[in-house]
């Protein structure tokens, strides 16, 4: 894997420009993506606004999920530019967006057939390519520490993976993320939570990985609901190089759906699935039977992973509410309809890294 310098503590974004004038021949031929709004909101916008940054490209139009269509819009916009560095500054769906459009640059400048191509894993990126920054402007998604990137198409998630997708420079800035609105900030959080625990027993884990996603629980379940940015930033970012080693489970696998279908912001749909997921591992697979790390990270809640996991899911649901989401599925036959829609979109590969049939 290539290396990856990252920078933090607060204001590091704006030391962004030097270090990028340090890297690239020509300022007009860098690309710029960031949100919509959180790029003025976190303060990005501020702390970007240099003279060199003047000359920059800038490609917005990225929804709340990195949707095929702005993917293939950036692509175009890149094909045309070939910019010599990409900066990604924004949420989780700005990062991938920005990374899918690396992996499907060149596969969409050969139509609608290389795009399907690129979509089955087969594609290469930019040769020689881009130097990428990502600055997170949300504490939860971790993309600015994998290699992978997610586009959905037509409410079907497809996942991106090559070495080339993980960002060269990150700067993990928690000013740009004081900003971020509760409830965004905590389906932000849920999602990094997740993550941790579905790399730590991943039939992928090794000591590397659990060890980045122990010291990511460390950091996010202590500031979780007191909202700290710092730790929250620097544990999402542990959460992302743990699943960047071992790629999620069930929880994201089977979460998917709530997201497209009903709307549920990504990291209280997969709340939703863990909570449980991780009652069935433990009634019928006695999955946490040995104690374990999960144990006394999860303590303030339970005294035994499943039940402390569960209380704690219970205490985010009394500050953020899903049920409105769901209320159409809720009688019996809607819910019929629903489970057999949902299971349409169940992502077979990570569901194939989870410890338990």
């Amino acid at each position: 894997m290539k290396h990856q310098t990252t920078k933090g503590g607060p204001g590091c974004l704006a030391r962004l420009p030097e270090d990028l004038g340090a890297q690239v021949r020509d300022e007009t031929r860098v690309l710029l993506l960031h949100g919509r709004s959180s790029f003025e909101a976190s303060g990005a916008a501020a702390r970007l606004s240099t003279p060199e940054t003047e000359a920059w490209t800038r490609f917005s139009n990225i929804g709340v999920n990195p949707e095929l269509t702005s993917v293939l819009e950036a692509a175009e916009l890149y094909r045309r530019l070939q910019p010599e560095a990409v900066v990604a500054v924004g949420g989780g769906s700005v990062l991938d967006t920005a990374k899918a459009m690396l992996a499907l640059a060149e596969a969409a400048g050969r139509g609608s057939q290389g795009v399907e191509e690129a979509l089955g894993g087969r594609f290469a990126p930019p040769d020689p390519p881009p130097v990428l920054y990502a600055a997170p402007t949300t504490a939860g998604s971790g993309s600015e520490a994998t290699h992978f990137a997610v586009v959905y198409r037509d409410g079907v998630k497809y996942s991106l993976a090559h070495e080339a997708l993980l960002p060269d420079y990150v700067y993990l800035d928690p000013e740009l993320v004081s900003s971020c609105p509760p409830a965004l900030a905590a389906a932000s959080g849920a999602d990094a939570v997740c993550q941790c625990v579905e790399s730590w027993w991943n039939l992928n884990a090794g000591p590397r990985s659990r060890r980045y996603a122990e010291e990511g629980l460390g950091l996010l379940l202590p500031a979780f609901f007191a909202g700290e940015p710092e730790p929250m930033l620097t544990g999402a970012n542990y959460a992302g190089r743990a699943i960047n080693l071992t790629k999620t489970t069930a929880g994201h696998a089977l979460s998917y759906g709530l997201t497209t279908r009903y709307g549920v912001p990504h990291g209280l749909a997969v709340l939703a699935v863990m909570q449980p997921l991780v009652r069935l591992m433990d009634a019928e697979h006695r999955f946490f039977a040995q104690p374990s790390a999960l144990d006394a990270l999860f303590a303030p809640w339970g005294a035994r992973f499943p039940a402390a996991f569960g209380a704690f899911a219970e205490a985010v649901w009394a500050r953020y509410p899903i049920g409105g989401y769901l209320s159409e599925a809720g009688s019996p036959p809607a819910a019929a309809d629903a489970a057999a829609a949902l299971s349409q979109t169940v992502n077979a590969e990570r569901l194939g890294n989870h410890p338990v049939a």
